[in-house]
């Protein structure tokens, strides 16, 4: 009988191993969580994090959680485990204001600082450095923007205008890639999941400078939150592969009513992304997953064999399609049973080499497949400036 463990073990030792969402800046603006210290996820409430602890224990008590919320990762675990390259989330209040993109900026400060007094990390600007951190043995890290709302006020020609040059400020700042919607709308796009969820609004005039700009620049087109018609439009209308940095498949349920489905994508946009060579970054919160707080992470693997599946079915190689965005410490209500942090994450290629996924396609799934869409962004947006110099 094949040794699975010891196999997942070899091959987190030799691949590039990519998490595309990882939310640890937010718990260090809202408590100092130091992203660069490793932590513990210690039961009893501690004074400087009191409020949070304690929602920590309720969530627990009540919902069923063993770690809800946060306290899933941190640069020296992310090394542990094997993790290459690291993409942080950027994130503000769901509405739009300049206090927002000040938000922003002193959340970039804070990734400046920490990849400045920490030796384990590099800065990742292109695939190339990734791989250079594999062989040197770092972690690279970027960051993305959860939300256009993020890049500050709207209402005019002028701010719009600002808006789109902040676009680039982000990406010589380390942005590799926006989200076009968090958990609200904004003026660029819809939310497809909380309150006042949107499915049938399309992206509007602004969303598509937009997209469109972010071309030119190099940022890749995240999807993730983004309502069902919004997506669909902002694949149109890219002219670089896209992606959805952490979220479930919602065809694999077709029957599911429950809230948390609308979280996921459809069949049709999971089409769409992997017809522009783009990639789907598997979230591991088991409400997304499976609908129930107790999942596994055989369910993540189920999710990638049936997207596989139907992707082939389309004659789209299903294998070229899949990533991981983990989404730890972005207050999600708990992790598969498998994992306790970051640091069981072998637990996951062990599943998926035991569902019968080959090891040249876990290591796509981990790596490779978010790699080529990157440097086809980056290719598209060089295409671009050749252009317009000439």
């Amino acid at each position: 009988m094949k040794d699975f463990a010891a196999t997942a073990r070899a091959l987190h030792e030799r691949a590039i191993l990519v998490d595309l969402h990882v939310d640890c800046i937010i718990q260090q603006r809202l408590f100092g969580y130091d992203v660069g210290a490793r932590h513990e996820c210690d039961p009893r409430p501690q004074w400087g994090s009191l409020p949070f602890d304690l929602l920590r224990a309720g969530v627990q008590r009540f919902a069923g959680g063993r770690r809800p919320l946060f306290y899933h990762a941190d640069v020296p675990r992310m090394i542990d485990a094997g993790y290459t390259l690291v993409g942080f989330g950027l994130h503000y209040w769901p509405w739009q204001s300049e206090r927002g993109w000040d938000e922003i900026q002193r959340q970039l400060d804070y990734f400046d600082e920490l990849v400045e007094r920490d030796s384990r990390l590099i800065r990742a600007g292109e695939p190339a450095d990734v791989r250079a951190a594999l062989g040197l043995g770092k972690l690279a890290a970027f960051v993305g923007l959860e939300g256009v709302h993020g890049l500050g006020a709207g209402g005019s020609a002028r701010a719009n205008d600002r808006r789109l040059r902040r676009l680039e400020t982000l990406f010589q700042r380390g942005a590799r890639y926006v989200t076009l919607a968090h958990f609200y709308k904004n003026d660029a796009a819809v939310h497809g999941f909380g309150v006042r969820a949107d499915q049938r609004t399309g992206l509007s005039p602004f969303g598509r400078d937009v997209v469109a700009a972010m071309n030119d620049i190099g940022l890749v087109v995240d999807l993730a939150h983004v309502g069902e018609q919004c997506a669909l439009d902002a694949c149109y209308a890219s002219r670089a592969p896209v992606m959805v940095t952490h979220t479930g498949l919602r065809g694999f349920e077709p029957t599911r009513t429950d809230k948390y489905v609308t979280r996921n994508i459809t069949d049709e946009l999971l089409v769409e992304v992997a017809r522009r060579g783009g990639v789907v970054g598997m979230i591991m919160c088991p409400p997304f997953i499976g609908g129930t707080i107790d999942g596994s992470v055989d369910d993540v693997v189920a999710q990638i064999r049936y997207g596989t599946r139907l992707l082939d079915e389309h004659r789209l190689r299903g294998d070229r399609c899949f990533a991981i965005g983990s989404d730890f410490d972005g207050w999600i209500p708990d992790l598969p049973r498998e994992l306790d942090d970051v640091c069981d994450t072998p637990r996951l290629t062990e599943a998926m080499l035991r569902g019968g996924l080959d090891e040249q396609h876990v290591e796509r799934i981990w790596g490779e497949n978010f790699l080529a869409c990157w440097q086809q962004a980056l290719d598209a947006a060089q295409g671009e400036a050749a252009v317009i110099s000439a």
